[in-house]
């Protein structure tokens, strides 16, 4: 549970009643979503996968970049980097 603890040892009271809070509000103990730069969706992990492996078929020595993926699929290069 990120930003919920920053000591070690029991849980206090009151963080206890936040949990309870927050697990009452949301139904899951999953973390909100944040500002910042997005995680990579559903969709771009199984675009990526199977663009490596056709790209690893065709290519004479069996590997490919993400320089290439990220330029044959219109993704960001740290879109596909961070997915590989």
């Amino acid at each position: 549970m990120k930003g919920m603890r920053d000591v070690v040892g029991p849980m206090t009271g009151s963080a206890l009643t936040k949990v309870m809070q927050k697990f009452e509000t949301t139904g899951s103990f999953a973390s909100r979503l944040r500002s910042g730069p997005s995680t990579a969706s559903a969709t771009v992990v199984p675009t990526v996968e199977q663009s490596v492996k056709s790209m690893s078929v065709v290519s004479a020595h069996g590997k490919c970049s993400a320089r290439e993926v990220s330029l044959q699929k219109g993704l960001s290069y740290g879109c596909v980097w961070r997915t590989l």
